[in-house]
């Protein structure tokens, strides 16, 4: 599912006959891409992003999570930290590509939610919201519900 944004009233868009709509309707609007990612969620979770108490998403540092939020291709484990990482990166410095929005799936049901993307960063997360107990995660920071 793509996801595109009128860049002048902020209407959020799923398909591109949507966005043609939209601007027979107004004129002067154009829209923009938005570049999300796509999470399952299991229930207890998603429940806790919809009500607004969860704020945060996490994701473990694996070699598919370093693949899907940084572009990192050929992940390997380090012997000197047993961090993943691609090559050796110094400093625990990943370059997360930039994500507008996430859209939240509850489960793999139709059901969903997109909230913007405050930041995407490396840290230890709540374990009461999910996060592995003492282990460094991808903490995604969620700013305001979109759709």
């Amino acid at each position: 599912m793509k996801l595109y944004q009128c860049i002048k009233c902020g209407k959020i868009c799923f398909e591109l006959f949507e966005t043609t709509k939209h601007r027979h309707q107004h004129e002067g609007h154009a829209f923009r891409e938005i570049n999300a990612i796509h999470l399952p969620l299991k229930a207890v979770w998603y429940d806790m992003i919809e009500s607004g108490e969860k704020k945060e998403e996490y994701r473990l540092l694996s070699p598919h999570w370093l693949k899907a939020l940084c572009g990192i291709r050929h992940v390997v484990r380090c012997k000197k930290d047993s961090l993943m990482c691609g090559g050796c990166v110094k400093n625990d410095t990943y370059l997360v590509e930039s994500f507008d929005a996430v859209v939240f799936r509850y489960g793999y049901t139709k059901r969903f939610m997109v909230w913007s993307i405050e930041s995407i960063s490396i840290g230890q997360g709540r374990p009461e919201w999910g996060a592995p107990q003492g282990r460094d995660v991808f903490v995604i920071r969620l700013k305001e519900r979109l759709f």
